[in-house]
């Protein structure tokens, strides 16, 4: 690696595995089970899509606008993943739910 090289900064949740993994990880699977879930994959986001938004992030009605569409579209994203490995929702109620609450065509 040369000096010009740098790498981004590796996200949380990278972190956190990095952390558990190991030759005896199998004593840390309670604390790994709450990051198995798609709360925690699409939760983050979610999560600093909404503090972007309280700081005043989108300028324009535009940006407003299209903020305010992704965060739809990835709650809506959570409730299918969640209902569907419940069991609660197949693909086809998936793909309404994407077209006709959110407006996103596939």
């Amino acid at each position: 690696m040369t000096a010009k090289q740098a790498f981004p900064p590796p996200k949380p949740k990278e972190l956190l595995s990095a952390a558990f993994r190991s030759r005896d990880s199998a004593r840390h699977r309670a604390y790994r089970r709450p990051f198995q879930t798609s709360f925690y994959g699409e939760g983050w986001p979610l999560y600093w899509e909404m503090r972007l938004w309280d700081m005043g992030f989108a300028r324009s009605p535009e940006d407003r606008i299209g903020m305010l569409f992704w965060r739809m579209h990835r709650c809506a994203r959570i409730i299918f993943s969640m209902s569907y490995h419940l069991g609660r929702m197949s693909v086809d109620e998936a793909v309404d739910l994407l077209v006709d609450r959110v407006g996103f065509f596939v």
